[in-house]
């Protein structure tokens, strides 16, 4: 058994039970120095020849090990070791807690106390383990707690310094922070090992994501108490959506998201007490993983550049004469908290654009436009008073109306706001490239707001189309966008208790949705509808209808008005 394997059975059997037990201290001290050791998976303080397992701060600077631990030797056995060779006062303290323990010996220096606790056996490492914390563990946790003013040291919190000589308990915020290294290393190594398995096994157009979401965990954020890890989502899907009924949480998991990926000044007010986000991501083949516990860390990688937030309200822009200055109401996540968020003014984007003379850069913002309300513009034009004036058109591209975006219709007002936001948004980074090329990932709460059910389907395809680099993850009402949902989508689908709180599931690898019709999807997990029939159908006098299509329904009664004429007739 390699050094590095003890480490990993180690780490699990204590990550376990630091999440289950009811012991007051239930954190373990983790290797603090993020040295090549550390990256090889040497997740507690040893080397090659031992693993030392401590559960308080603290640590001898001239032993160069914790001053209290379980110790695990290959080649020698398992021991208990209490060690204070470089402080005459830990050297008094401990030697009054050794000599309170059952069965330990002292050196000849009197600073070094031990317990041989078996010999070294892979079966049984956990066993000891868990007898060490039984036993030992919680008569020196009571010892601490009674005594530790004795020791006579200026402070007792984990530095840094890998054997700082300070002692003491360690607290909850720098456990989080250290255990949260080793499992995005591991979360890494996991990615990895899963890439080289899979990656030949990617169906036809299912080309990976530079940015995607790759794994949630929430815990005590608003309503979410806790709930299953969502993980290893894949590289290739340009969609997650987001189901569930109203009020069940689906806006609070997108606001933890955001929470997760990004670091504003503003999102301070968003993190509640108590509250920890987990949020994994990979950006160009790199793994993150960022761990938020009340407040953003050092080790925090956010995306700001690359991650825009809307709420259900986008149909507020900034004026046409505010340049699209950012403000704090127009930040990239302002407008997925709040209600009076603002876009950016899609004519002064048009219209600089125009002014400029840049003719590239104006004909992609109004192909963009054109493309996301599916060819029923048909052209952009700007005015003699500088107003910009859109040309509508019917199905079939003929000529309707000329007028303002003020007069076009909620549902275009909000796609075209949308589009033109994430291009103003996204272009501030990205100045010398197209939309085609923007990577990042978007959420878009309520997506089918004010859409008529065949542009709620087409609505995924169209801005995958414009924005083809672009994960995005949505909450839908409809069943609608489902149909038009593309290969590899992701549904995350929410419910609430007041036992369990908002918890989260994964569902789209429980049946292949993309072969289901409305009525399945309805009736399905996604939405849980128990009855699709009209509130005034009579199951004792209708039949009701079950083809497919309206068509299919026409000809079934002009059949049977048929039928019933013809057997009238043959009656007289």
């Amino acid at each position: 058994m390699v050094i590095t394997e003890i480490h990993n059975l180690v780490f699990d059997y204590l990550t376990r039970w630091s999440d289950t037990t009811d012991a007051k201290n239930n954190l373990f001290y983790i290797r603090t120095k993020q040295d090549e050791r550390f990256k090889k998976g040497y997740w507690f303080p040893g080397d090659e020849s031992y693993v030392a397992i401590s559960f308080w701060t603290g640590g001898d600077s001239l032993n160069r090990t914790p001053n209290i631990y379980f110790c695990i030797e290959p080649d020698r056995g398992i021991f208990a070791y209490i060690i204070a060779r470089d402080s005459i006062n830990k050297k008094k303290y401990f030697q009054a807690l050794a000599q309170s323990l059952e069965g330990y010996s002292v050196n000849k220096n009197k600073d070094i106390w031990s317990k041989q606790l078996g010999t070294f056996e892979q079966d049984k490492i956990t066993n000891l383990l868990s007898q060490y914390l039984e036993n030992d563990k919680e008569f020196i946790d009571e010892y601490i707690r009674t005594t530790l003013d004795r020791i006579n040291e200026s402070d007792s919190f984990l530095l840094e310094d890998e054997y700082s000589s300070k002692f003491g308990f360690i607290t909850i915020n720098q456990f989080k922070k250290l255990r949260n290294r080793v499992e995005s290393i591991n979360y890494e190594r996991r990615f990895e090992h899963l890439v080289k398995n899979t990656e030949t096994k990617n169906p036809v157009g299912a080309t990976e994501l530079p940015l995607t979401l790759r794994s949630i965990d929430i815990k005590n954020y608003k309503g979410i108490i806790s709930h299953d890890l969502i993980q290893d989502l894949p590289l290739n899907a340009k969609w997650i959506y987001i189901t569930g009924e109203n009020g069940i949480g689906k806006t609070i998991l997108l606001q933890a998201i955001a929470l997760g990926l990004t670091n504003y000044e503003e999102n301070i007010k968003h993190l509640t007490k108590g509250c920890e986000l987990t949020i994994g991501f990979c950006q160009n083949g790199k793994h993150f993983r960022n761990n938020v516990v009340e407040k953003y860390n050092e080790d925090f990688t956010n995306i700001n550049h690359h991650f825009i937030g809307y709420g259900p309200i986008r149909l507020i822009t900034q004026a046409s004469n505010s340049q699209n200055q950012e403000s704090l109401n127009s930040s990239n996540i302002y407008n997925l908290f709040n209600k009076d968020g603002l876009l950016k003014n899609v004519d002064y984007l048009l219209l600089m654009s125009y002014i400029k003379e840049s003719k590239v850069e104006f004909e992609n913002l109004k192909n963009a436009i054109i493309k996301i309300v599916d060819n029923r513009l048909i052209n952009i034009t700007m005015s003699i008073y500088g107003e910009m004036l859109y040309t509508e058109a019917d199905e079939l591209g003929n000529e309707l109306t000329i007028h303002n975006v003020d007069a076009l219709s909620t549902g275009f007002q909000g796609l075209i706001n949308l589009v033109g936001d994430i291009i103003s948004r996204f272009s501030l980074i990205n100045k010398d490239i197209s939309y085609e090329q923007y990577e990042g990932i978007i959420i878009i709460d309520e997506l089918e707001n004010h859409l008529h059910p065949i542009f709620q389907k087409k609505l995924p395809s169209l801005l995958s189309s414009i924005f083809p680099k672009v994960q995005f993850i949505c909450s839908i009402h409809s069943p609608i966008p489902l149909l038009g949902a593309l290969e590899n989508s992701v549904i995350l689908n929410i419910n609430r208790t007041s036992e369990e709180g908002i918890t989260i599931e994964r569902i789209d690898q429980l049946f292949e949705f993309d072969k289901l019709n409305p009525n399945i999807i309805l009736t399905s997990p996604i939405f849980g509808f128990k009855d699709i029939f009209p509130i005034t159908y009579d199951p004792g006098s209708d039949r009701i209808s079950t083809v497919d299509y309206y068509n299919d329904e026409i000809f079934r009664k002009t059949l049977k008005q048929k039928l019933d004429n013809y057997l009238n007739e043959d009656i007289k």
